[in-house]
């Protein structure tokens, strides 16, 4: 939960940079606006700890390592979706997750082709990558954004549920694009707020809350 006296911290829009916008919803502690210029959907204020990643830090081990969501995670089922397309684009080579958490995706990924990929997780949650070390998977900490990754280039950059939770989700792209090798690819995966989901329950869909900064369409993707 965000706490109640964390600083306030003004956006420009994600997508487009502008300052004009509108509001658009309001849930709880959480205030949702539209972009006047693009149309991009995303929440200002925001927390200070949540637009530094700070606060993912702060709740890492209490929420990422609880018993019931690494059963979910680690799951045979859990990434399989993921797993198919993600094989469908990037069938062998370097692999780099961003935002890996306890590392489920990676270990799963070479669990199943084990002589196909070379992985690379990353997180600015502490704990869960001790978890994710503790299962095999590499890790590198801290901020991908100021990561150097010691000139290390990749076939796949992914970013799992990552980019709805980011300050400035262009400058993650922006890094994924400059580590990425020639032909490689970048797999992104957000909510859809223009599901049948958001359509029916609006501010009620169990995705609009605190820890969401932004709320992407196909176009404003």
């Amino acid at each position: 939960m965000v706490q109640s006296n964390d600083a306030l911290v003004e956006r420009a829009c994600p997508v487009c940079g502008g300052r004009e916008r509108k509001p658009h919803w309001r849930k709880r502690e959480l205030t949702i606006v539209c972009c006047g210029s693009c149309g991009m959907i995303y929440a200002n204020p925001v927390s200070a700890g949540m637009a530094s990643g700070q606060f993912y830090d702060d709740v890492g081990k209490e929420f990422y390592l609880s018993p019931d969501k690494l059963e979910s995670d680690y799951a045979e089922v859990r990434f399989e979706r993921e797993l198919r397309l993600f094989r469908e684009h990037c069938p062998r080579g370097d692999v780099l997750d961003v935002g890996c958490s306890s590392g489920a995706f990676l270990f799963q990924l070479r669990k199943r082709w084990p002589a196909d990929y070379q992985v690379l997780g990353m997180d600015v949650s502490g704990p869960p990558l001790d978890y994710a070390e503790s299962r095999g998977v590499p890790v590198a900490r801290g901020n991908v954004l100021e990561a150097e990754l010691d000139g290390r280039r990749f076939d796949a950059v992914t970013f799992w549920a990552v980019l709805e939770h980011v300050a400035g989700p262009g400058r993650f792209l922006e890094k994924a694009y400059s580590v990425l090798k020639p032909g490689g690819v970048c797999i992104v995966l957000v909510p859809n707020f223009k599901s049948l989901a958001v359509r029916l329950l609006g501010a009620r869909y169990r995705y609009v809350y605190a820890q969401h900064l932004n709320y992407f369409t196909s176009r404003t993707l």
